[in-house]
């Protein structure tokens, strides 16, 4: 017996290095399990983000409805659904140079609605094909990064406007687009600086779509020609 003692602590002496690697790679396959973890729920996170960010736009659509509720700019994949707040019968019907095409068809009754998906980045001008004072335009915009993301802030007066419309922003204006409803472009300018002009009084009268770039980002606004 008193010969296995020390052969029992050498044993145990030799196998301490064993333990020891033993218990390493049991910490490093748990702090991989835990790590996969962690991966696996920013996934999720990450993709329940993005399918809670798309977005639902709701417009009444009857005679007479304002262009300032028509005119709208939404993200790729975002819908768009009019419902209809008025007996009479209407359409939502995309027109000549939209982006994408939909048709409603014409419908009738108060409480009916049309949605359409819209995926493509552009401008989509609609009519209603019954009553032609019903019409509006979906600007389709990427949702930039959040570095990207920067605020456009600029004024616009006056609005409506008669003769002269004047563009003044925090930043140099780089470039300015202005559409009509069927989506026909009336004005590309490059800009340079802070304040821009667009004289109007030989336009004629309704409500234009204009585009305006500074600081790197793109801000649509609704303007109204009297």
């Amino acid at each position: 017996m008193l010969c296995r003692k020390p052969s029992l602590l050498i044993c145990l002496f030799l196998m301490l290095p064993l333990i020891v690697l033993l218990q390493w790679l049991f910490m490093a396959i748990n702090l991989k399990a835990k790590t996969m973890k962690a991966k696996l729920l920013l996934l999720l996170l990450a993709f329940t983000a993005g399918v809670s960010a798309q977005t639902t736009h709701h417009i009444n659509w009857f005679p007479g409805v304002p262009a300032s509720e028509t005119n709208i700019t939404v993200a790729p994949g975002d819908t768009v659904m009019w419902m209809w707040t008025s007996p009479h019968p209407h359409s939502v019907t995309s027109g000549t140079g939209s982006a994408e095409t939909f048709d409603s068809g014409v419908i009738t009754g108060t409480g009916k609605s049309f949605s359409h998906v819209f995926n493509t980045v552009g401008i989509n001008p609609y009519v209603c094909v019954v009553h032609a004072n019903m019409a509006g335009t979906v600007t389709v915009q990427t949702v930039m990064g959040i570095e990207e993301n920067k605020d456009v802030s600029f004024e616009y007066y006056p609005n409506p406007v008669t003769d002269v419309l004047t563009i003044s922003a925090r930043e140099n204006i780089t470039s300015i687009k202005m559409f009509d409803l069927n989506g026909r472009l009336i004005l590309e300018a490059a800009g340079g600086n802070p304040v821009s002009k667009i004289y109007m009084a030989n336009y004629n009268a309704g409500t234009y779509l204009v585009q305006v770039t500074a600081g790197g980002a793109t801000k649509s606004i609704s303007v109204v020609k009297k």
